[in-house]
């Protein structure tokens, strides 16, 4: 999303902070509750029933569960390609086959996460509506 004003003024300041509301969760890393950027988010996983998000060199325990989060920021890029796991896709560097219908995803922090055969399909639908949003978008431009 854009916006575009004349003068950045407090309203404007307070415009853009609700927002941007809704992409900060919170997450739980030794006992200490953090502030996170979705955008920043690599990936998240079930684990033991509890849900982490991945991000560049840290993990974070959210206290959501998967399904909740990838409703509430499927729109910021996640989707799923497993059963207990999400992808970002903006953070995504590279892909390759794999054996059995499964996909590599390589991605900007060096780690390695497998899209199930099972999610194959709804995840090359998710990265082709983006690019056709992207390229929609630099038509505009």
């Amino acid at each position: 999303m854009e916006i575009h004003y004349k003068k950045n003024d407090q309203e404007i300041e307070n415009l853009i902070s609700y927002l941007e509301a809704d992409k900060i969760l919170f997450g739980k890393k030794n006992e200490q509750i953090q502030k996170l950027r979705v955008e920043d988010i690599f990936y998240c996983e079930i684990v033991d029933r509890k849900c982490f998000a991945y991000m560049e060199k840290e993990v974070y325990m959210l206290e959501m569960g998967l399904q909740k989060f990838l409703q509430q920021y499927e729109t910021s890029g996640f989707v799923r390609i497993g059963k207990s796991l999400v992808v970002n896709v903006c953070k995504i560097e590279s892909l390759k086959a794999d054996l059995n219908m499964r996909v590599k995803v390589y991605l900007e922090n060096g780690e390695i996460v497998v899209v199930n055969r099972n999610y194959r399909h709804s995840f090359y639908n998710k990265l082709k509506k983006m690019k056709e949003e992207v390229e929609s978008n630099a038509a505009y431009s």
